[in-house]
């Protein structure tokens, strides 16, 4: 079966490796467990992130940016 699975989220990147974010694992789990039976996966995610699915990668310029608004920090 041909799979193709979608994390879009700033935290799959290397800016922030060191943050603790249990989706992704959780996400990666799931596609490489998924390979490992034999299905053929996508994932969309952040450039350099690691799997044994087929990596399609996001702009790596994006991921620099912070999208997090003062609103949501609440700094308003």
């Amino acid at each position: 079966m041909r799979i193709g699975l979608l994390l879009p989220s700033v935290y799959m990147g290397t800016k922030y490796k060191n943050k603790i974010f249990a989706p992704k694992e959780l996400f990666l789990n799931l596609a490489n467990g998924l390979v490992d039976r034999g299905h053929t996966v996508y994932v969309y995610a952040a450039p350099g992130t690691k799997t044994k699915a087929h990596l399609i990668e996001g702009h790596a310029e994006l991921i620099e940016h912070d999208f997090i608004s003062p609103k949501f920090r609440g700094l308003d």
